[in-house]
């Protein structure tokens, strides 16, 4: 992928993050763009196969996620960001699970340091959450295409 094929499928991904902020009102607009600015360096960087924004209950169970994978465009045209069906008083948090290239797992100790100083002050870590959504009905609902890229986004209801 290039560098300005990236740039635009990260606008669609950032644009569907925000309108979830707004929608459950779980984030603060300013925390959703620091999580944000931390998915984009995921992204530039080549280190996401996968991004899940997770809509969870108080006992971290996933109630509805949106799952951003990453692949090769498979036709010319590009969906347009929205259509988010989350609301305020659905869930108990939002979370974010990256899942990784082998690129990112392949670094160095000190390399990943480095790669952590790109970032924003969130923490990031290993996560337990099962990011295929077992249970919750799935449907590839928009699909991003930036030159021979393409994000599919795939909708967990």
């Amino acid at each position: 992928m290039t560098q300005s094929e990236l740039n635009e499928l990260y606008k669609n991904i950032a644009t569907d993050f925000k309108l979830a902020a707004r929608k459950t009102e779980l984030w603060e607009l300013n925390y959703c763009y620091d999580i944000l600015h931390d998915v984009k360096k995921w992204i530039l960087f080549d280190y996401a196969t996968a991004v899940s924004l997770i809509l969870h209950d108080v006992n971290s169970s996933p109630l509805k996620a949106k799952k951003y994978d990453f692949g090769l465009a498979s036709r010319q045209e590009s969906d347009r960001p929205g259509t988010i069906d989350w609301e305020d008083g659905e869930g108990h948090g939002l979370t974010v699970v990256i899942s990784n290239t082998s690129r990112y797992l392949d670094l160095s100790f000190e390399q990943r340091n480095a790669f952590y100083n790109e970032l924003r002050i969130n923490t990031w870590g290993p996560s337990n959450m099962d990011v295929n959504f077992y249970g919750l009905p799935s449907q590839v609902r928009k699909q991003y295409v930036a030159g021979t890229s393409r994000v599919n986004r795939i909708d967990f209801n």
